[in-house]
């Protein structure tokens, strides 16, 4: 973004194209911009500032690593990782295993999404492990 690019017609169809086709936005700023001048589309988004001054390849790393980071992923994983430290602060009691539609997200989102697979960390392979086995100790 630059004061060139927030004042352009086409610019500003631009974010607002991307955002009804609900598109990832990065925000890169190559000149200060003020704030409030921005599209309220982009104004609440994490910006990358790459200024002349600043550590160009610093900062085109970070732009790469934003641009394949895959939110949906980051999103459940976190969403798994608060559910498993429930499950172990609460002496890794039962009741908060995952069960159904939880339980099969959860090895999904554990074993794909974007960049192949993912490995679980201990307290999850044993909450994974612990829903499995559970319903088998009923058999016996």
């Amino acid at each position: 973004m630059s004061p060139d690019s927030l004042s352009s017609k086409t610019c500003a169809r631009e974010y607002e194209y991307a955002a009804l086709g609900n598109k990832r936005i990065v925000p890169v700023v190559v000149r200060d911009v003020d704030a409030e001048a921005t599209p309220a589309i982009i104004r609440h988004l994490n910006w990358l500032f790459f200024h002349d001054s600043e550590d160009f390849d610093a900062t085109y790393k970070l732009l790469i690593n934003t641009i394949e980071t895959d939110l949906a992923w980051v999103r459940a994983h976190t969403r798994l990782l608060v559910r498993a430290k429930e499950w172990k602060d609460n002496e890794s009691d039962p009741s908060f295993l995952l069960a159904g539609s939880d339980l099969e997200e959860s090895e999904l989102v554990n074993t794909g999404g974007e960049g192949g697979i993912r490995t679980p960390g201990p307290v999850r392979i044993n909450g994974f492990q612990d829903r499995r086995i559970r319903p088998l100790c009923h058999l016996s």
